[in-house]
């Protein structure tokens, strides 16, 4: 199924949908001897879209200039799996050593027209120190998106052409895309039009699958051989302009 209606709902109701009708005011009907009845309630339909809005309990509002409230999306582009400039994430990791912690991660648009997450880890074996921060870039291409991580060497995140099925290689992983056009669940909440897709690190003989949902990026992660989940999305939220910057700055560069 190539396109999909992302409906950022959320936006519409708790954002310009306030706004609005605290503009609108409420005109006062002239005074009459004859008292008028009320018109009957005119029930509203609400649009039906293929991908629906992020569950209420995951997330908040996304204020962003380029996706509107309903959006059509391709779910074979890369793109669209990526989240979304502008906003604050909040994950909780386990990690195979026993340790784990929540991941704050930060997502800005750069000079260079690329996507960056700062993510900042917190360590249930060092609560003391403060979070390990971490940095990756995405830059779309021609073949897919692709993504530097600290610095090292570029890789293949996503290709082009996703489909059910769809397979690749960096230098140390191969990848599968199990399902696509899936349903996740994620405590409780569900996120529609996701893929599913197992790596496997052949030096490390470890396996794992993760979800990504359109618009949100990485929602859901489990351990191949145990099944047992590594990361799951607990909030999404948009991030002040200043604040961003600041961190874009001290941590990205420009």
């Amino acid at each position: 199924m190539g396109k999909r209606w992302l409906f950022f709902g959320l936006l519409l109701s708790l954002g310009l949908g306030g706004w609005w009708f605290s503009q609108r005011g409420v005109k006062e009907s002239p005074k009459t001897e004859i008292s008028q009845p009320e018109p009957e309630p005119v029930a509203v339909q609400s649009p039906r879209v293929a991908v629906p809005p992020a569950p209420e309990a995951a997330t908040t509002p996304l204020q962003t200039e380029d996706i509107p409230g309903i959006e059509e999306v391709s779910l074979a582009d890369p793109a669209t799996y990526l989240p979304i400039p502008g906003s604050r994430y909040r994950c909780f990791r386990t990690y195979p050593d026993g340790d784990k912690g929540v991941v704050e991660k930060i997502v800005a648009r750069v000079e260079d027209g690329g996507i960056v997450a700062i993510s900042f880890a917190e360590s249930s074996f060092f609560p003391e120190d403060p979070p390990t921060v971490s940095v990756a870039r995405f830059q779309l291409r021609q073949d897919g998106v692709y993504q530097t991580y600290d610095g090292q060497s570029v890789e293949l995140f996503l290709p082009s052409d996703l489909r059910q099925g769809k397979k690749w290689q960096t230098r140390a992983s191969s990848f599968e895309v199990l399902q696509y056009d899936s349903t996740i669940a994620v405590e409780g909440q569900t996120f529609q039009g996701a893929l599913a897709i197992q790596v496997k690190n052949n030096a490390v003989g470890s396996e794992e699958t993760f979800w990504l949902a359109p618009g949100h990026g990485e929602v859901m992660r489990r351990y191949g051989q145990t099944g047992e989940v590594s990361s799951k999305l607990l909030s999404a939220e948009s991030v002040d302009a200043d604040e961003m910057e600041k961190l874009v700055s001290k941590y990205a560069g420009k």
